[in-house]
C-alpha cells in the first residue's frame, strides 16, 4: 500500500482547509510535507504583484525554516479563521503579518526574501504541474509517485472516520495502480 508522503495546499482554499484539518485529524501532519498552489495564479514565477493568496503561500514557505511544528500552527491558524476575502487583500495581509509576527516569525527576514520566497512558490508549482500533473490544490502525493485530489464535504472530526477515509484512499489508490480524483 502506497504511503501518504505530501499535500498541495491553498491557504485561500476551503478545500484545502477541510484537507488540513482531516490531516490533523489522522495525525499524519508531521510527515507529510506541505507544498504550496495557488489556484488564483497561473505562474507564480512571473507575478509582479503578488495577490493575497501567493502572499499567505510565500509566508508559508518562509514558516518552513522553522520546522513542521511551526508549520502546522501556521496552517492552523490560516485555516481556523474565516476563508480570506480577496478583496480586502490589503487589510487581510496586514492580519496576516501580525500573526506572524505572533507565531515568532522573523518578518525582516520575510521581507527581504519574498523574491526568494514567491520563486520557491513558483518551483513548488511548476514540479506539481509538470512533473505530477497536480492540477488544483487539495491533492495528496503517495510515495509511489501517484496523487490524488480529495475533495471532503465537511470536516472529519473523529479519529476512527478520518482514518477509515485514509486506509480507503490509499487502498482505492493500491487496486487501480494510478492516482485518482475522488
Amino acid at each position: 500500500m502506497a504511503d501518504l508522503t505530501a499535500v498541495y495546499l491553498d491557504l485561500t482554499d476551503p478545500e484545502s482547509a477541510r484537507l488540513w484539518r482531516w490531516l490533523r485529524v489522522v495525525g499524519v501532519w508531521r510527515s507529510v510535507e506541505i507544498r504550496p498552489f495557488c489556484a488564483s495564479v497561473e505562474d507564480p514565477w512571473d507575478c509582479e504583484v503578488p495577490p493575497f493568496g501567493l502572499e499567505l503561500l510565500m509566508m508559508l514557505e518562509h514558516t518552513r525554516g522553522y520546522g513542521q511544528q511551526m508549520m502546522g500552527e501556521m496552517l492552523d491558524v490560516v485555516f481556523d479563521r474565516r476563508t480570506p476575502r480577496v478583496d480586502v487583500a490589503h487589510a487581510e495581509l496586514g492580519l496576516w503579518l501580525e500573526i506572524g509576527q505572533r507565531l515568532g516569525l522573523d518578518l525582516a527576514a520575510y521581507d527581504a526574501d519574498r523574491e526568494q520566497l514567491r520563486a520557491e512558490v513558483g518551483y513548488w508549482q511548476e514540479e506539481a504541474i509538470l512533473e505530477l500533473g497536480v492540477d488544483h490544490p487539495s491533492t495528496l502525493v503517495f510515495d509511489d509517485g501517484s496523487v490524488m485530489r480529495v475533495q471532503l464535504h465537511g470536516d472529519l472530526t473523529r479519529h476512527d472516520e478520518a482514518n477509515a477515509l485514509l486506509d480507503k484512499l490509499c487502498t482505492q489508490l493500491t487496486a487501480s495502480g494510478s492516482g485518482a480524483d475522488l
